[in-house]
């Protein structure tokens, strides 16, 4: 983040987690992180689905 910060043009920065990560979504939202959107059925594995949270944070 902090890195971002120094580059002129970079001015938001964008993440997707999956809805169900307990442990990323409070550390992501501490950091000012907030959610946007919802990516329903993301992504497929041993036939459960999972659905994304996406997230931005406006750095300028």
């Amino acid at each position: 983040m902090e890195r971002a910060r120094t580059i002129n043009n970079v001015e938001i920065l964008l993440l997707d987690i999956v809805k169900n990560n307990f442990l990323a979504k409070p550390l992501y939202l501490l950091l000012g992180f907030q959610i946007y959107a919802t990516e329903k059925m993301a992504y497929k594995d041993n036939n459960k689905y999972f659905h994304l949270e996406l997230m931005c944070l406006q750095i300028k």
